[in-house]
């Protein structure tokens, strides 16, 4: 399958950032309005202290009056003190699975969305929000609907599981 409009990547070790990020993480960072109820636009992934990886969305021009977001990864320097901080379950903090979850859209694919699966069963969900540079997230136990809302709904979304080494 031919993604027309894959992730991003802006950092120089490209092809390690996923396989990073499948490594393990024990806490996440966000900066959700919970006041205002705006959802966030950026979201990191740390461990011990330590920020590995950083996601954005990123928007995509597909025609006029048409922007699909696609997920644009860094690495992270360090957690903001803006940023809020959530712990996540044990099970995030090893060897995980990830997936890219896909859109078609005008008969193009756009990689606007990335599962992250423990050996538990748990999943994080991070999509393209559905506000214009917002991202949409859902960890166990942590953030709710106001949180998650991402620009598709969930089964249009076609998952491809990654190969990481």
């Amino acid at each position: 399958m031919k993604i027309d409009y894959d992730f991003q990547y802006k950092d120089p070790i490209r092809p390690k950032i996923l396989e990073i990020l499948a490594s393990g993480f024990d806490e996440v960072f966000h900066d959700y309005d919970k006041e205002k109820k705006l959802p966030p636009r950026i979201m990191r992934f740390c461990r011990q202290g330590d920020c590995i990886v950083e996601i954005i969305d990123q928007m995509c021009d597909l025609r006029d009056q048409l922007e699909i977001g696609i997920l644009q990864f860094r690495r992270a320097e360090h957690p903001a003190a803006s940023l809020h901080r959530e712990r996540v379950d044990r099970s995030f903090g090893r060897s995980l699975s990830i997936s890219k979850m896909l859109i078609k859209e005008g008969g193009n694919f756009f990689a606007s969305g990335i599962r992250i699966e423990a050996d538990t069963g748990l999943q994080i969900t991070v999509t393209a929000g559905s506000l214009p540079y917002s991202i949409a997230v859902n960890i166990p136990g942590i953030v709710g609907d106001s949180l998650f809302t991402p620009e598709y709904y969930l089964d249009r979304y076609i998952d491809v599981p990654l190969s990481i080494a």
